[in-house]
């Protein structure tokens, strides 16, 4: 028997090294989707990673600077009642600094 030019073991033949060059290239394409799958996977966590880093590293410098702020508002008001402090002090030795020598040189002279 024959079929079209060739007997139907011929066209069997062929059908099957083309039914398993096909399956070879379905097998071709799955792989390569795969890989390109799995790089696509690679650079989504990677690009999530790097998201995650940044935003991190924003919060701490957010926190930074807002510790920063307050330690130089703190710093500040230190500053500001050790001036006042001091200035009490300037005045309390301006007002009594005649009274003082007095007292020392009666002191030192007057031998008490």
């Amino acid at each position: 028997m024959f079929y079209l030019g060739g007997s139907i073991l011929e066209y069997i033949i062929k059908k099957i090294i083309e039914s398993e060059y096909r399956a070879r290239e379905i097998v071709r394409e799955a792989e390569e989707q795969r890989k390109q799958m799995e790089r696509y996977a690679e650079n989504f966590i990677s690009d999530l990673e790097n998201n995650i880093l940044a935003a991190v590293e924003e919060k701490i410098n957010k926190y930074k600077v807002e510790k920063e702020k307050e330690a130089v508002a703190e710093i500040q008001k230190i500053m500001d009642t050790t001036n006042q402090k001091i200035s009490l002090i300037e005045k309390r030795f301006e007002a009594n600094r005649e009274l003082w020598v007095r007292e020392l040189f009666d002191k030192i002279i007057g031998g008490d």
